[in-house]
């Protein structure tokens, strides 16, 4: 094994974007990364190994993905965005183990007229789990929806009212984990639930 060093690579990336009137366009780019040397979790599943659980240096990797935006306004009222990631990987990255995403879908419509405004978004993830070991439950879930809405309401050019609310349906997902690495079931670190929010601002 390699002694430890910082990891190094080279990523290269290409956009386009296309507009297709004033008010409706679209982008798309494209990257690839290429990693010389990784870090990587040691893979021994043997807890008396002095090695269990530490990271080491992997050599080579590839990981490249595509992105995909869509712009749009309705009306002069409402606008909206929709989007497509895709994330794809070969076996020696460590994003195998189940880190990363495998499609990520994107979306929000916007409403602004007068006094009220209001957005509605949110995102559809898909994890890959080719590295999963069987029977091991690294994440809360490999597919969810989280979305939120948020509702403005400007009285006059000093006060504004807002609501919002994060998680509408009260998900339970999670960005890390460390059931793959052993920590033991449930361990990964939950994001927030169902939150509600409501203010006013002034401005003076």
């Amino acid at each position: 094994m390699l002694p430890y060093c910082a990891s190094e690579g080279r990523t290269t990336s290409i956009g386009y974007n296309h507009e297709f009137t004033p008010d409706n366009y679209m982008m798309l780019s494209w990257f690839e990364t290429k990693s010389g040397v990784g870090m990587t979790m040691n893979s021994t599943t043997d807890k008396d190994d002095p090695n269990y659980g530490q990271y080491q240096n992997s050599i080579g990797g590839i990981s490249r993905g595509w992105n995909a935006q869509y712009n749009a306004r309705l009306s002069d009222a409402v606008t909206v965005k929709l989007g497509w990631a895709h994330l794809f990987y070969d076996e020696k990255d460590s994003f195998t183990q189940g880190y990363a995403p495998k499609d990520k879908a994107t979306f929000g419509v916007y409403y602004d007229k007068d006094k009220f405004s209001a957005a509605f978004d949110g995102f559809y993830f898909i994890r890959d789990k080719r590295g999963m070991k069987e029977g091991v439950k690294g994440w809360p879930s490999d597919k969810y929806g989280v979305y939120n809405l948020a509702l403005n309401y400007t009285a006059d050019k000093q006060t504004k009212f807002y609501v919002k609310v994060d998680n509408i349906f009260n998900k339970l997902w999670a960005e890390h984990t460390d059931v793959i690495w052993g920590g033991g079931a449930d361990s990964w670190y939950a994001m927030p639930g169902r939150s509600f929010i409501v203010g006013m601002q002034y401005t003076f």
